[in-house]
C-alpha cells in the first residue's frame, strides 16, 4: 500500500510540474504579447510599465516558495489571528477557480492592528503580481485557470492529507503555539468578502459552523457536554450579533438603500433559526465548514477543512468565525480607520462576552475543547506534536 501510495504521489507530482511549466510558458507569452494601446498613448504608457512590473515581480514570485508568498504579521501579543486566504485568485479541487475577495487581506491587517493580534495573508507583492497577471490575462483574452499557478491551492479547501505541509496551516500553527496556555483562550477570524445586496440578504454573514462541528462531535462520547457546547456556540453568536449590529447601524447611510429583506448582519450556524436574533442556515456556505467531497478516483470520501475548522480542530483555538463582508462594506473598513477599530472592538468585547459565560478554562476541564488525541484517538495526527504535544488539553 505504501509502494502505491508512492507511485501516486510521483505521478500527481509529475502533473503538478506539467501544469507548472505550461503555466510558465502563459505567462511569458501574455508579457511578449504585443501592447494593446500604442505606445505612444498615455495608456499605452502605462500598461508598458505594468509589463515592466510584471515581468520584475515574475522575476521574483514566480518560482517562489509557496511559504516565502504568505505574509504573518504581529501587531501585538494578544491570542488573535486574522486571516484572508482569497486575498489572490486560489484553486479548488474539482471546482471553478475560486475568484479574488478584494480588500479582504486590507481588512484582515486592520483589524488585526486594532486587536493588537496577528494576521495571515498573501504577501503584497506576490497579491500585486497575480492582480497584473489577472488584469492582462483578461485583455488578452487568456482564460483565468491559464494565469492562475496550480501551486495556489485554496488554503479555504484542504484535505487532512494537505494539512502537515501545506504553509497557511502552519502558520496558523505557529501562531497558535507562540501563546502560552492561559484561561484567556484564543480567537481566530478568518475574513472573506461577498457580493452587495440584494444578491445576497445581508451586508455580514457570521460563520460559527466550525465551532458547532467541534461541539457536535462531543455527542457520541458525552451528549452533556456537546449540549453545553453547543450552547456556548449560540451564546458567542448572539454575542457577535449585539455587539456588531451598531457598529453596522452606524453605517446606514452607506450600507442603504436596501430591500426591507435585507439584514445587516445574519449569524450563519447551521440547521438553527432562532426566530429573530439573526442565525440562520440559508447560506450555509457561508457558515465556515466545508462539505465532504467524493473522490472521482477511488470513490473515498477525503475531509475539507476551512479556516475556522482548521483553528478550532487542529490549531486549539477556542473561538473561530467565518466573516462574509459585502463589497461596500470592506471598502468602508479599509477607508475608514475609525470603522476598522469600531468594528474590532466590538469582535473583542463579543468575544469577552462569550468566555464570560463559559471561560476557556472550564470548558477544557469539562471536555469542551479537546486535544486533536481525544478527537482523532489515540493515534493522533503527526502534525499534533508540532503544535504543543499531542496529550495536552487546549485551553
Amino acid at each position: 500500500q505504501s509502494q502505491a501510495q508512492a507511485v501516486a504521489d510521483q505521478r500527481q507530482a509529475e502533473q503538478l510540474a506539467t501544469r507548472v511549466a505550461r503555466w510558465h510558458t502563459a505567462v511569458r507569452a501574455l508579457i511578449s504579447a504585443p501592447p494593446v494601446a500604442a505606445a505612444d498613448d498615455p495608456e499605452g504608457a502605462e500598461e508598458a510599465n505594468k509589463l515592466d512590473e510584471l515581468a520584475r515581480l515574475l522575476s521574483v514570485c514566480g518560482d517562489q516558495a509557496l511559504a516565502n508568498r504568505i505574509d504573518c504579521g504581529i501587531e501585538g501579543r494578544a491570542p488573535v489571528l486574522l486571516s484572508a486566504p482569497h486575498g489572490i485568485s486560489v484553486l479548488r479541487d474539482n471546482h471553478d477557480v475560486h475568484v479574488v475577495e478584494p480588500n479582504t487581506s486590507e481588512v484582515a491587517r486592520m483589524l488585526a492592528k486594532n486587536l493588537s493580534g496577528r494576521y495571515l495573508v498573501w504577501s503584497a507583492d506576490y497579491q500585486r503580481f497575480c492582480d497584473l497577471l489577472s488584469s492582462f490575462g483578461r485583455k488578452q483574452k487568456f482564460m483565468p485557470s491559464d494565469v492562475l499557478d496550480p501551486r495556489n491551492r485554496d488554503p479555504n479547501y484542504l484535505t487532512t492529507a494537505e494539512l502537515a505541509d501545506n504553509p497557511w496551516h502552519q502558520r496558523m500553527l505557529g501562531a497558535a503555539s507562540s501563546w502560552p496556555i492561559s484561561d484567556a483562550g484564543a480567537l481566530h477570524v478568518d475574513v472573506h468578502g461577498c457580493k452587495d445586496p440584494p444578491h445576497h440578504d445581508a451586508h455580514l454573514f457570521v460563520g460559527l459552523g466550525a465551532m458547532q462541528a467541534n461541539a457536535k462531535r462531543l455527542a457520541t462520547r458525552d451528549p452533556k457536554a456537546a449540549e453545553e457546547a453547543l450552547h456556548a456556540v449560540d451564546v458567542f453568536g448572539w454575542a457577535l450579533s449585539d455587539e456588531l449590529s451598531p457598529v453596522l447601524s452606524r453605517l446606514k447611510h452607506i450600507l442603504l438603500p436596501r430591500p426591507p429583506h435585507v439584514l445587516l448582519i445574519q449569524i450563519v450556524i447551521p440547521d438553527k433559526n432562532d426566530g429573530g436574533r439573526g442565525a440562520h442556515a440559508a447560506k450555509p456556505r457561508f457558515a465556515g465548514i466545508a462539505a465532504e467531497e467524493r473522490s472521482d478516483s477511488d470513490g473515498a470520501v477525503p475531509s475539507r477543512h476551512t479556516m475556522t475548522q482548521q483553528a478550532i480542530t487542529f490549531a486549539g483555538f477556542t473561538h473561530s468565525v467565518q466573516l462574509e463582508m459585502s463589497k461596500v462594506l470592506r471598502k468602508e473598513i479599509v477607508k475608514d480607520p475609525l470603522v476598522g477599530k469600531r468594528f474590532a472592538d466590538a469582535l473583542r468585547s463579543a468575544w469577552v462576552k462569550a468566555k464570560r459565560q463559559f471561560p476557556p478554562s472550564a470548558a477544557a476541564a469539562a471536555g469542551l475543547l479537546p486535544s486533536a488525541q481525544q478527537q482523532w484517538g489515540e493515534e493522533a495526527p503527526p502534525w499534533e506534536g508540532r503544535r504543543r504535544g499531542a496529550a495536552e488539553v487546549v485551553s
